[in-house]
């Protein structure tokens, strides 16, 4: 989960890796903050979560931390450490488990058991979670957090005015050349993991 402030215009936009992060970590107006500095945001402030949906932004994570940043040979992310940590691999044979990795072996297999270890790959729901509970704890209200979907052209648009970011440049984007193929028991394995994240989805129109 990650939270960026802009104090002149009052606002703060929370939102998921993998959910136009890079996008808002490139606008200069905005500031990255902690959860620490989030308690202390007035709650006169207006808040607005991006959430994505859950199938395709597992496949944004295979493309760019699985095949992208293979390619570029740059396995040195916090992401590929936990992983190399998790199954005790070194580098060499963690980059030879990659370059077998297929996308449906990195769902069923690989996704269930390193889903919890970093916020690529944590539900968006617990981002909401956590973000509810300071507000609810501390002092905001619940309902001033506002959604976008980030695959809704006019939500992200709308948003976009609210904030001033062009949420049409794409920064660091996975390829979306690259197509990848889901079988139902994919599916099912997304749908159980991320129940959540299609729950609080589906709520927003």
């Amino acid at each position: 989960m990650a939270h960026f402030i802009n104090k002149q215009n009052q606002y703060v936009i929370t939102t998921s890796y993998k959910v136009g992060y890079s996008t808002l970590r490139a606008n200069s107006h905005l500031t990255k903050i902690s959860d620490k500095i989030l308690k202390k945001v007035p709650n006169s402030f207006s808040h607005y979560m991006i959430l994505r949906e859950p199938f395709k932004r597992t496949e944004s994570l295979y493309k760019d931390r699985f095949l992208r940043l293979l390619k570029e040979d740059n396995l040195e992310t916090k992401l590929h450490q936990k992983i190399m940590r998790y199954f005790d691999m070194d580098r060499d044979v963690f980059k030879a488990f990659l370059e077998q990795l297929d996308f449906e072996t990195f769902v069923m297999k690989v996704l269930p058991k390193i889903m919890h270890l970093d916020p690529h790959t944590k539900p968006q729901n617990e981002s909401r979670k956590r973000f509810v509970h300071k507000k609810i704890k501390f002092i905001y209200s619940y309902y001033n957090l506002e959604y976008f979907k980030i695959e809704n052209k006019f939500q992200m648009d709308r948003l976009g005015e609210l904030t001033n970011v062009d949420f049409s440049v794409k920064v660091n984007s996975s390829n979306n050349n690259i197509q990848l193929k889901w079988t139902e028991d994919m599916r099912k394995i997304i749908k159980k993991f991320y129940r959540k994240d299609f729950q609080l989805y589906n709520k927003v129109k």
